[in-house]
């Protein structure tokens, strides 16, 4: 099934073919995390992330976007925020060379490992990279080039690396994700809900009439017997004994466990149970409602452990009345926490840390007072620490981002993970110098707008929010510790500066916080630092005047005016009519490059230019419709790159190789920075469509990005080489691969020598079936019936191929009369092993659209 299906049915509540998808990709996913430096575990929990993520996205996503390049920008997210626990071990992977080169390029800086790694390790193409990492294609393949210099290996060793990588046991269940997908309950027939209608009724009178006789005395109360009482006593003993397992948790004292405010409102539940009994009165389901009191006493921990067995990804509701507990029986345990530290300010003062001495303390193994050690044991396990306030340094006790933190956001519905942000910025504004944690912060914030942008007004914490992300972007942005700094030295701090422009990564983003600090940033730079009108513009009412924008929708077009329309058009092919235009179009063109001949016509026909350019074998042409002048694109060496492509040009595949259609559309247009991304697409139904790539100016003016034909049969020539020199591991490897998938739709990535090298390998093996797949089977072939092959193999099978031949080279030829494509595997023979009357074998193949083959009978 397409992508754009699978999204379309999300939509429409039909998750039915998702768990397919995902045990497709799933592999791909946690090898990319694993090759960023996660262990397996690490690689396997991450993906089980982004695929949630997914997921809860997948009824928002836009139909047309690549759903697996979405995927791998969840997963880049995740991955640039997480922190591996561990180094990567010295067996990571089975072979020592293997993991040395896995660790140097896990070392690599993400702006080289990143694209280098989706290219080299998981075959996509710079368009497709361009997409999930949102730089341009060029830059992608200077950047990979740069990687490979950087890492200073051979491609043989980045090869066999490969191999390791896709030797890896990944274990993954789509189940995990989606559980049983739920069917559509069945409409029963008119006539059948009839009928049940009318006995229903005719129950419903009996009901009535008997209704009055069961209650002759209204006032009666329930008598409370001595089963009552014992089954009570039993509940309140199993109450008893959770309520000790929590105080044994925290290592509390009685007076401390019982100011627990959580503690003391199950305390009174049960008190009123109790006093409800007294007085002969005996509550309705009175064991469910005494496990839900037991509920109740649950610490900030469990009720984590217990969100990951049952996530609140679909409940908007309940996930904010979840956070809003868990954030009170936080604010409950710091209260008490912090009393424990007043009471211990003597020891606490005693100890010697200086401006380290909170997280000393979380360190330390000295015999300090039984309740504060109890308290330093515990307290980490809730997601708190002690820490020390900025100016004062005085010590309390604060929530901060643990991994559990981290693990809650992401189990419950996206509108409520901005309200668990918030529980972190009390640890940021007062006990955290910001300036040296602005990654965390860029991120709560942007979380935080990004839920203010999506969720109504109307929600019960919508203020409450908004409020927040005011107050925190103003404390980073205008606080008064910044204020006084800068009356001190005449400008901006310069870890300030730098805190500012880690939020300014977004500045190409319609968010608030890229239109706010933009041109805050651009201000300062030009004053030096020193003065900025829009910083002294900056308000808590502008702010909030900012999110209303976006809410609303408008703030897009404030910061990058109108997306931009071309002229929409589809057309079925062939046509004769488009033939004839592009033709004339070529010819007008090529007169002087003027691309204003296209300016009143669709896409379709740049498109139509370039291909037919490639055809006329005319590259100047085809490079004249690239812009090198537009924002940038090309820019730092157009010189260059326009001579290595005229250099390196070779014709190739007309684009519109069995296309059944052409059409651009508007729907597509979408904006990477300053500038807009689109495609024409080709339609096909035997092969996969092809998309064009677009770049499109803010002016409207659109250009390709740079597309290369696939290369015509005749241009693949392989100089002579060894025999022995083969890759031998490599032609094992794609072997044990045809044999166990019993699939050959992967031949075409294959060279022509490594086909014929498979093909003697097999027959090495006995395994004549593999070895008959590689021969040609198109027109005007003589290749034998199967059967008949397979019952005498050794007529037609040769020797171990490296004691026939010493070297071998391969030539493609140009098409013949018949339309194919030949081409020659030349081998010199091996005349102290194989004494021959010839010197020079030659074996004819012959290309189809999967690849190589071998034109039967060899010589």
């Amino acid at each position: 099934m397409q992508e754009n299906e699978l999204i379309r049915n999300a939509k429409n509540g039909d998750f039915t073919n998702y768990p397919e998808w995902i045990n497709k990709h799933s592999g791909s996913m946690i090898r990319f995390a694993f090759q960023n430096g996660l262990s397996l575990e690490e690689a396997n929990e991450v993906t089980m992330d982004t695929y949630i993520i997914l997921r809860n996205e997948l009824r928002r996503l836009d139909e047309n976007m690549p759903l697996l390049m979405t995927l791998y920008k969840i997963l880049l997210e995740k991955l640039l925020r997480y922190n591996s626990a561990e180094p990567v071990p010295e067996d990571a992977l089975p072979f020592k060379e293997d993991t040395l080169l896995h660790i140097k390029i896990v070392e690599l800086d993400e702006k080289y490992r990143i694209p280098f790694i989706l290219s080299f390790y998981h075959d996509l193409t710079n368009e497709q990279i361009s997409i999930v990492i949102g730089e341009s294609a060029e830059d992608i393949e200077i950047t990979i080039q740069a990687a490979i210099e950087l890492l200073g290996e051979n491609r043989k060793s980045l090869e066999f690396l490969k191999k390791s990588y896709n030797r890896l046991s990944v274990k993954f269940n789509a189940e995990q994700i989606f559980g049983s997908i739920v069917q559509q309950p069945i409409i029963k027939s008119k006539k059948k809900s009839i009928s049940w209608a009318i006995i229903s009724a005719i129950a419903l009178t009996i009901i009535i009439i008997l209704l009055p006789l069961s209650f002759t005395n209204k006032k009666e109360k329930p008598i409370v017997n001595a089963i009552d009482v014992e089954s009570f006593a039993n509940i309140e003993e199993k109450y008893k004994t959770e309520r000790a397992k929590r105080q044994e948790k925290l290592q509390l004292e009685d007076a401390r466990f019982d100011q627990l405010n959580f503690i003391r409102k199950a305390d009174k539940e049960i008190m009123d149970i109790k006093d409800s009994m007294d007085r002969g009165e005996i509550p309705r389901n009175l064991e469910k409602k005494v496990e839900n009191i037991v509920e109740h006493l649950k610490l900030p921990s469990e009720m984590v452990a217990d969100l990951q067995l049952e996530p609140l990804y679909e409940s908007e509701s309940a996930s904010i009345e979840h956070a809003m507990i868990y954030k009170e029986k936080i604010v409950d345990l710091i209260t008490m926490y912090n009393g424990i530290l007043w009471d211990n300010r003597e020891t606490i003062e005693a100890f010697e840390g200086g401006r380290q001495k909170a997280s000393l303390l979380m360190l330390s193994k000295a015999e300090f007072p039984s309740e504060l050690q109890h308290a330093i044991d515990t307290m980490r396990k809730q997601s708190i620490q002690i820490c020390a306030k900025n100016n004062t340094f005085e010590i309390n006790a604060c929530y901060y981002k643990s991994s559990i933190h981290d693990q809650l956001s992401y189990l419950y519905h996206q509108s409520a993970r901005a309200y668990v942000g918030m529980m972190t910025y009390d640890y940021y504004l007062n006990n955290v110098n910001m300036v040296f944690s602005p990654n965390w912060i860029v991120q709560e914030l942007a979380e935080m707008q990004q839920a203010i942008i999506q969720i109504s007004k109307d929600e019960s914490f919508y203020k409450e929010l908004e409020t927040n992300f005011s107050s925190f972007f103003c404390e980073v942005m205008k606080g008064k510790n910044l204020i006084k700094e800068m009356e001190a030295e005449g400008r901006v701090p310069t870890f300030y500066q730098q805190a500012w422009r880690t939020f300014n990564y977004q500045d190409e983003t319609a968010l608030p916080i890229s239109y706010l600090v933009q041109p805050i940033i651009e201000e300062m730079e030009v004053s030096e630092w020193r003065n900025s009108e829009s910083w002294d513009r900056l308000t808590h009412e502008s702010i909030i005047d900012v999110l209303k924008l976006a809410q609303e929708g408008k703030l897009e077009e404030i910061m990058f005016g109108k997306k931009p329309t071309l002229v929409n058009e589809k057309i079925d092919l062939p046509n004769k009519l488009y033939s004839t235009k592009i033709e004339k179009l070529y010819k007008e063109f090529k007169k002087n490059y003027d691309r204003t001949i296209f300016k009143e016509l669709s896409p379709i026909y740049v498109a139509g230019v370039y291909d037919y350019a490639n055809e006329m074998e005319d590259p100047m042409t085809m490079l004249k419709l690239f812009n090198f002048d537009t924002e940038g694109v090309y820019e730092n060496e157009a010189e260059d790159w326009r001579a290595t492509f005229i250099a390196d040009w070779q014709k190739g595949f007309s684009l519109f190789e069995e296309a059944t259609s052409i059409e651009f559309s508007n729907e597509n247009i979408e904006r990477f920075g300053r500038n807009y991304y689109a495609y024409v697409k080709i339609g096909k139904d035997q092969l996969e469509d092809q998309y064009i790539p677009l770049w499109i100016d803010r002016s409207g003016e659109f250009y390709l990005q740079e597309l290369v034909h696939n290369p015509l049969p005749s241009s693949v020539e392989i100089p002579e080489m060894d025999i022995a020199s083969i890759d031998k591991e490599w032609i094992t490897y794609r072997y044990d691969y045809f044999t166990e998938s019993k699939s050959f739709d992967e031949i075409d990535y294959m060279t022509p020598i490594d086909i014929i090298a498979t093909y003697f390998h097999a027959g090495q093996q006995g395994d004549f079936e593999t070895q008959y797949a590689f021969y040609y089977q198109g027109d005007g072939t003589t290749v034998i019936d199967k059967e008949q092959y397979l019952k005498k193999p050794n007529i037609y099978f040769p020797m171990n191929m490296e004691n026939l031949y010493k070297t071998i080279s391969f030539k493609g030829l140009e098409q013949d009369g018949n339309g194919n494509w030949p081409g020659i595997a030349t081998l010199t023979v091996n005349e102290e092993t194989n004494p021959s009357n010839e010197s020079i074998v030659e074996i004819n193949m012959m290309w189809t659209k999967h690849g190589w083959r071998i034109v039967y009978p060899l010589k």
